[in-house]
């Protein structure tokens, strides 16, 4: 590895120079770019890293903003790269876990969240409706199922919208037909809403957890059990039950 060099910048790539030869990389092989010392190591997909001297400060300069971030002060990562996100690190899709600064935490997420929307494609919105499609095998199941897709403000979830209910969720809450959800918000739908609603399904959209909740529904007023997992990134699949159904289940199981 030699010291910088003069190196050519090429459109859609990163360059540098390693081991006294310039390097030119497309941004979509990176992962991340770490800097330890006085030397940068470029992670990039299927191959050992790279090792420049050239300053993270300079490589940054060369990375478009709407794919990288910059976690904490010595590592940069792209955000095609991010599976999940909390308090203390990202999380990569080959498994590597980067430390963030509190700080840039809620920058993280909220960048993240606008890459995977703006870079949605076809094939997603194909993936999204056969996600969906699957579901109608419980149209007519006992336990009440619903599919839900958050709804952004300025990168900040404030909705959701029903994109699939089966006919216990009708039940459940008391309505009439399934078309007093479908393709509607929360705020379509009902009266009131309550918030917590809100917050439980975005924190399983954005960070790609499963996870379960007792809570009070604005239309019944019945304490709900609700169990819910992502589909793909902005959806939540989700089963929601009385919990003065369950709770003796749960109690004898016990």
């Amino acid at each position: 590895m030699g010291t910088p060099t003069k190196y050519t910048l090429k459109a859609g790539c990163l360059s540098f120079v390693s081991n006294y030869i310039e390097e030119s990389v497309p941004f979509k092989n990176i992962k991340y770019i770490q800097a330890k010392d006085k030397v940068c190591y470029v992670y990039i997909k299927e191959f050992d890293p790279f090792e420049t001297y050239i300053p993270l400060t300079k490589l940054y300069e060369q990375l478009p903003k709407d794919l990288f971030i910059k976690a904490n002060r010595s590592c940069v990562i792209s955000l095609a790269e991010i599976q999940s996100v909390n308090s203390e690190s990202v999380t990569l899709n080959d498994g590597t876990q980067i430390p963030i600064v509190a700080k840039n935490h809620d920058d993280i997420v909220k960048r993240h969240r606008e890459y995977l929307f703006f870079n949605s494609n076809n094939n997603k919105k194909i993936q999204i409706q056969k996600e969906i499609d699957k579901y109608h095998l419980l149209d007519t199941s006992p336990v009440p199922w619903c599919v839900t897709e958050m709804i952004y403000e300025k990168g900040v979830p404030v909705d959701f919208r029903f994109q699939y209910v089966n006919d216990a969720v009708v039940d459940l809450l008391e309505l009439d037909s399934k078309d007093q959800l479908l393709g509607k918000s929360s705020r379509e739908a009902f009266q009131s809403v309550n918030e917590v609603w809100i917050d439980f399904y975005a924190l399983i959209s954005i960070n790609g957890i499963s996870s379960n909740n007792v809570i009070k529904s604005s239309v019944t007023g019945k304490d709900i059990y609700v169990r819910s997992y992502r589909t793909v990134y902005g959806y939540v699949a989700s089963i929601m039950q009385d919990i003065k159904v369950i709770k003796p289940v749960i109690e004898n199981v016990g």
